[in-house]
């Protein structure tokens, strides 16, 4: 069975730190934001990760293990980190890079009012996108004709 959840443990880092480091990232050494990982029996598969600032959140990546990529995984697990995100006011969640894959789940692109808000917390970008957490869920059910 597949699962997603909030880390909360230190001790849980460790699986996710192979899994980062097997995948082309550098450690996680806190657990101060907020990550989720996506396991199916025990196993790794997935991590995600969201940076809180102020009242609006950066996605950090969204992992995949490599050898389960294609299986849409990265959905399910994008799903529950912004529904931790809607459910905890976070309502905007920022990606700072333009990325297909992301647009394609429902970010859009940030205007430049959006742009700049962000280089006043040192986040220097010049492709931004954005998802509202309320109109992702709202639109996704529009779509999977489910809610």
């Amino acid at each position: 069975m597949i699962s997603a959840k909030k880390i909360n443990k230190k001790e849980e880092l460790i699986e996710v730190n192979k899994l980062l480091l097997k995948n082309g990232f550098e450690e996680e050494k806190e657990l101060d934001q907020i990550i989720y990982i996506m396991e199916e029996n025990e196993e790794l598969i997935g991590v995600a990760k969201i940076t809180v600032v102020k009242n609006f959140g950066l996605l950090n990546y969204l992992i995949i293990d490599s050898d389960r990529r294609g299986e849409n995984l990265g959905d399910s697990l994008l799903r529950a980190i912004l529904n931790f995100c809607d459910l905890n006011s976070i309502k905007k969640v920022y990606y700072p890079y333009e990325d297909l894959y992301l647009i394609k789940k429902g970010f859009k692109l940030a205007d430049i009012t959006e742009i700049e808000m962000l280089n006043m917390y040192n986040i220097i970008t010049e492709k931004l996108i954005v998802c509202n957490t309320e109109e992702f869920f709202k639109n996704s059910c529009k779509t999977r004709r489910r809610c």
